[in-house]
């Protein structure tokens, strides 16, 4: 059996509201030479009504059926069965530029990279507007070589791209290799795949174009299970630690994780949809994540962003009370500049 370019994973689990334009754009690649694996995650929606339906009328499309495990457990499901040069895991709530996966797999080709990265779109649900963020491929931290790896960039790696498995392309071989895997877990599932992945490729390189489009404000999305599970974020960063360091690498990498892990934890703070997961994710920083990631024994020059070392003293210093007075009090004071021009 010839083997595909690309093996295309897409977890599902109730995307009905968005599987149809996830697919379309798949099939509608004008890369052709693709395999199509959709792993429905116990979907009680009409999602498994739609995958029949694709799967009937293009024979590149296989679908797994498994009880609802979650993300995570789903793309290892699709990464077992695999056979592609490359992968791409895609989110079935998004969709893709035609070029996508042809432009990706052309400079792995070129570069015998075995990772591609490359940037997206925001599309926002409620308002129906694209964005062109600056987070999901930063533009500071690209290197000027075509391809490189850790060792050119070790106190950087980590800020190249945001911690998914969307924005990439993947070598099957290389991913088999180091024999990494998906965390179980209920959000942040693809953090510790992205991460390892992105440190132990001997070769990476940057496509520097918006290959898809990321959707906000989706509420069956992957977004909306941050609140639910305020902790997972950390045990994604913790685990990558204990890799780390049972690698040797993690003294090299120090900078660039911490910088990395503080990021993520400041943004995962402020998703919160619920007080009461605020303050149980706001104690665990200011204890367990302070304590192991040292976040408040470093200097300022120490993290990228000057903002990260202000809203992490103010988190070492105050309550989750008094820190969101002071938000409050911001805010307030910025309207208040607002209404006098």
């Amino acid at each position: 059996m010839k083997t595909p370019k690309v093996s295309v994973i897409v977890p599902v689990y109730n995307a009905g509201r968005y599987l149809r334009d996830c697919l379309d754009t798949i099939i509608s690649q004008s890369l052709e030479d693709i395999e199509i694996i959709c792993v429905n995650d116990g979907s009680t929606d009409d999602s498994t009504e739609i995958l029949a339906q694709y799967q009937g009328k293009d024979s590149r499309i296989r679908v797994i059926t498994q009880e609802n495990k979650g993300g995570g457990n789903a793309r290892n499901a699709g990464l077992d069965v695999a056979r592609g040069e490359y992968l791409s895991f895609l989110d079935a709530d998004d969709y893709f530029e035609k070029e996508m996966l042809k432009l990706a797999s052309e400079q792995a080709d070129e570069t015998s990279a075995d990772v591609v990265l490359f940037d997206a779109y925001t599309f926002n649900c409620v308002t129906g507007q694209t964005g062109e963020p600056s987070w999901i491929l930063e533009q500071q931290f690209i290197p000027p070589q075509k391809v490189f790896s850790k060792t050119d960039i070790p106190e950087t790696i980590l800020q190249l791209s945001a911690c998914c498995v969307w924005n990439k392309l993947y070598r099957r071989k290389m991913i088999q290799r180091e024999n990494i895997r998906f965390q179980q877990l209920a959000s942040a599932d693809d953090t510790y795949f992205s991460v390892m992945a992105l440190i132990l490729a001997q070769r990476v390189t940057v496509l520097n174009k918006r290959l898809m489009y990321y959707r906000l404000n989706n509420a069956t999305g992957q977004q909306s299970g941050r609140t639910k599970n305020p902790l997972n974020q950390y045990i994604a960063f913790k685990t990558i630690k204990e890799a780390l360091e049972q690698r040797n690498l993690y003294d090299m990498l120090e900078r660039t994780f911490t910088n990395r892990a503080a990021g993520n934890t400041l943004v995962n703070l402020e998703a919160m949809g619920t007080g009461s997961s605020f303050e149980l994710l706001y104690e665990y920083t200011r204890t367990e994540i302070f304590r192991n990631f040292k976040f408040d024994q470093r200097e300022k020059e120490y993290f990228y962003n000057p903002n990260f070392y202000e809203r992490l003293q103010m988190i070492k210093k105050h309550t989750a009370a008094e820190y969101l007075f002071q938000e409050y009090e911001k805010l307030r004071n910025q309207l208040k500049g607002n209404r006098s021009k």
